[in-house]
């Protein structure tokens, strides 16, 4: 029986790559504090393909774009992980952003492109640029009295604080706005806002209107539940996951790995075994 106990409570630490319970649009690994409710450590929390691992000073685990790390450890919002990023976090800390790696997204479609000044950030999905009330497209943060409402609101006010210039691309599928708030995707200091709410786990994409945005077939909307369209991807494309370890997924970008690095134990581990998991080559990796 307490051999039984041990190897459930095993499958339950696992963050096997499928959809998160209380937010099924989210496709991939579960959320990064979700990962943590199952007692997962921040440092072993898995991010999705072209993710990194930040740590934030209250222990909160998140995934970020590359750049966006870079920004948010430079102004103090967390720490990118050790364990996944060491070269990247020696260059977060003695190199400033580059600007060329700060690139803007112009307007698609035909509805309006708007530019203006940060005036609010109101909660983790919606701000005003210059007074006018604009809510994301298809990305979806909790209320400000909800759990984790004020982690969402943090992370945009720390990649767009006021003051901030901004671009609206108003949602061609969505003009009517709701209440008169403008719907759209938001560029902000070189940042997709409402890619980089969902990317995090601190927001979720709203699926029920991907059939209602023109950007429902963006990669950063495909990847988080949106489908059915021709750029559709599929998980596996998304993470990208070494087929040495079918039992979860590792994806094939991380650095050289060993069992400590990971929760999971004893697991089928194939050759080539790029980690070197399964020292003896019987076929289990980290049996001890």
């Amino acid at each position: 029986m307490p051999v039984l106990i041990i190897a459930i409570a095993s499958i339950l630490l696992i963050p096997f790559p499928v959809f998160a319970p209380s937010h099924p649009e989210y496709v991939g690994f579960e959320k990064p504090l979700k990962q943590m409710a199952q007692g997962i450590e921040p440092e072993n929390v898995m991010c999705n393909k072209e993710l990194v691992l930040m740590i934030k000073l209250n222990r909160k685990a998140a995934c970020m774009q590359n750049d966006t790390a870079i920004i948010l450890e430079q102004r103090g919002w967390g720490m990118i992980s050790l364990i996944c990023c060491n070269n990247m976090h020696t260059q977060a800390i003695v190199e400033p952003i580059q600007t060329s790696k700060i690139m803007s997204q112009e307007c698609s479609g035909n509805a309006r492109c708007i530019t203006g000044t940060v005036t609010q950030v109101i909660d983790g999905d919606t701000i005003k640029v210059d007074g006018q009330s604009i809510r994301f497209a298809l990305a979806s943060a909790p209320e400000l009295n909800e759990f984790e409402g004020d982690e969402s609101r943090e992370l945009i006010n720390t990649l767009c604080p006021v003051g901030s210039t901004a671009t609206v691309d108003e949602d061609d599928e969505q003009t009517q706005g709701i209440y008169g708030i403008i719907v759209g995707v938001i560029n902000c200091n070189g940042v997709n806002l409402n890619e980089e709410l969902v990317d995090s786990g601190f927001g979720y994409l709203a699926t029920g209107f991907c059939d209602s945005s023109e950007f429902s077939t963006q990669l950063w909307a495909q990847k988080h539940g949106c489908s059915g369209s021709e750029s559709q991807v599929t998980v596996q494309q998304i993470q990208n996951c070494d087929p040495s370890y079918p039992d979860f997924c590792i994806p094939s970008s991380l650095p050289d790995l060993d069992c400590g690095d990971i929760p999971q134990k004893r697991f089928t581990v194939l050759q080539p075994d790029p980690h070197r998991f399964d020292g003896d080559k019987d076929g289990t990796g980290c049996e001890s």
